[in-house]
């Protein structure tokens, strides 16, 4: 799977109207479809003559994982920095390439005093930081990512009823969620996405 790939799963888990409760993880799939937009800008690969061509290796878009800090880098020569990560902002060029990972120094000369350096990343295949990356920042997997997908496809909800009028005709007032089996009152409830799943209901 490329980030152009990923980056169109992504976007297509994300629809115009949701419920309250999922607002927050709509925000971070924002930030998930920023951060491969941004990784599509630093990927200047081309073909696969053009990487053979290449007398840097540090010109190749890596990706990479931390494990002391639990974070998912990328890692490219940009001036003197190596390693970058992601925040709301966009990816921030960050650490070189040459420290001494995981030691623990000591300078009362310096404004810090003492510091701790994380563990060296570790390289590792683009899906598996793709999962990482989604799991730590969108809340969630790969494959709850496509089942909020799914849920995006409208469904006809059951109606039915419970009562009758003075008539004696029955009255169609109650509809339940054809995902998750929720009932609302038909007429004063009629939601576009379910507020329990989020499902989204097809009122055509």
């Amino acid at each position: 799977m490329t980030e152009w790939r990923a980056e169109d799963l992504i976007r297509r888990i994300k629809v115009e109207e949701t419920p309250e409760r999922y607002v927050d993880r709509h925000k971070a799939f924002d930030l998930a479809i920023n951060a491969l937009e941004e990784i599509q800008q630093y990927r200047a690969i081309g073909t696969v003559k053009e990487i053979q061509n290449m007398k840097n290796e540090e010109d190749i878009l890596k990706f990479y994982y931390c494990e002391s800090e639990d974070e998912y880098y990328i890692g490219k020569r940009i001036d003197t920095m190596y390693y970058a990560k992601y925040s709301k902002t966009g990816f921030t060029w960050c650490m070189s390439r040459y420290l001494p990972w995981g030691e623990h120094v000591v300078d009362p000369n310096t404004l810090w005093k003492e510091h701790t350096y994380p563990s060296e990343p570790k390289e590792i295949p683009f899906f598996e930081w793709l999962q990482g990356f989604i799991k730590k920042e969108c809340l969630g997997t790969i494959e709850e990512c496509r089942l909020a997908t799914e849920k995006q496809k409208p469904k006809i909800a059951d109606i039915w009823g419970d009562g009758y009028d003075n008539d004696g005709n029955l009255v169609y007032d109650t509809y339940e969620c054809p995902n998750c089996g929720a009932t609302y009152e038909l007429g004063y409830q009629d939601y576009k996405y379910c507020p329990e799943c989020g499902q989204a209901i097809d009122w055509s």
